[in-house]
């Protein structure tokens, strides 16, 4: 079994919520896909391409609310002009990873 868990990356609320708490969340958000390897639930999971294209869909349209698309110039504003960050809370945050959505996966069991 190989698991690829990354924490902290591009939209991970970094810059303005404690990295701490995040990459606690984060890790259980991963432990939960764990878990389910680990029971048979599944053997592979990835995200399916809808799922990405939504979630970045909502996140862009959600920047322009937000300082990071005030003008500044920081390492968090990617070649596209369109920040890598977290626009949403921090409880938005813990609550969208509070568990693994199958839907949101291409998975083989």
């Amino acid at each position: 079994m190989v698991i690829i868990g990354v924490t902290l990356g591009p939209q991970s609320p970094i810059g303005n919520y404690s990295a701490i708490s995040i990459a606690e969340t984060q890790i259980g958000y991963i432990m939960d896909a764990i878990r389910q390897f680990m029971t048979g639930r599944l053997t592979t999971l990835a995200p399916t391409l809808s799922a990405t294209e939504s979630f970045n869909a909502r996140v862009r349209a959600a920047m322009p609310d937000t300082i990071w698309m005030s003008g500044c110039t920081s390492w968090y504003i990617g070649k596209n002009g369109v920040p890598s960050a977290w626009p949403f809370s921090g409880q938005r945050f813990r609550e969208e990873l509070a568990q693994v959505d199958l839907s949101e996966f291409e998975v083989t069991v």
